[in-house]
């Protein structure tokens, strides 16, 4: 499932389905929290057990986040799993219209809410905590349980203040933001939550020189996945603003501090 989405790529995807002659579906939503944490995964392989990032296989001698500790803690549950299974999850832990916008503000107001203190971790884990947001997905469309298809067009995330990876003014909008210059764009897209997430990811989040280009690629292609709508709105191209992200990234970069 595509997890990339937010509130106003659906809105543009359906009404782009509209002008092709389909009619607009009615569509009802459940959230579910979206933890703050970072993609991982269990493969149950061979005869051991494998922890994995997002990107890399996981040990003890090089663990992301822990990860791979909690892994090998509780590898008795794990080894007990069929063969050739992976298990994904979520690692976390401390450390167009009137109608439409009022449904925007009511969810903007559960965001916040969620950003605030996360209720699913709370009431699971007795732990309270900074929340990420929502991921809201369709259970019905037009009265009937949405097809494969129709999840993955349909579903979106709504990230609170401090977690969004764009510089937006609100967790959920209905039309795409608009800016008025190349450096505008940069700057909206290449926040501090996205260089984060991708030192993160890279560089297990402390700056590595030989990194550099890698983190600049990681950046780039998650600027460009999640930019489609606003170069649209603003009448720009990828190919007039990669220089500006990949700039802005850099300089970013630079200033770190190394890893010891």
């Amino acid at each position: 499932m595509d997890l990339d989405h937010l509130f106003h790529n659906v809105v543009r995807a359906l009404a782009h389905l509209n002008e092709l002659g389909h009619s607009l579906p009615v569509v009802e939503y459940r959230a579910k929290v979206k933890l703050h944490g970072t993609n991982c995964a269990i493969q149950r392989a061979g005869d051991g057990v494998v922890a994995q990032s997002r990107t890399a296989l996981l040990s003890l001698d090089a663990d992301h986040k822990g990860f791979a500790g909690w892994v090998h803690t509780h590898r008795a549950y794990f080894s007990s799993l069929e063969r050739d299974l992976v298990v994904f999850g979520e690692w976390c832990g401390p450390g167009v219209e009137r109608g439409m916008e009022r449904a925007a503000a009511a969810l903007n107001g559960r965001v916040a809410e969620v950003e605030r203190e996360d209720p699913w971790v709370k009431r699971e884990l007795g732990i309270s905590g900074l929340g990420e947001g929502l991921v809201l997905y369709p259970v019905l469309v037009d009265r009937a349980a949405p097809s494969l298809e129709q999840v993955e067009r349909l579903m979106f995330k709504a990230k609170g203040e401090k977690h969004r990876t764009a510089g937006t003014r609100a967790a959920v909008l209905v039309d795409a933001a608009v800016v008025a210059s190349i450096e505008e764009l940069a700057a909206l897209m290449v926040t501090e939550a996205r260089l984060q997430q991708a030192l993160g990811e890279v560089c297990g989040g402390v700056r590595d020189p030989r990194a550099t280009g890698s983190f600049l690629a990681w950046v780039v292609a998650d600027v460009r996945k999640e930019s489609v709508a606003e170069l649209e709105a603003s009448n720009l191209s990828w190919a007039q603003v990669e220089k500006a992200v990949q700039a802005r990234a850099r300089a970013w970069f630079l200033a770190r501090k190394e890893a010891v």
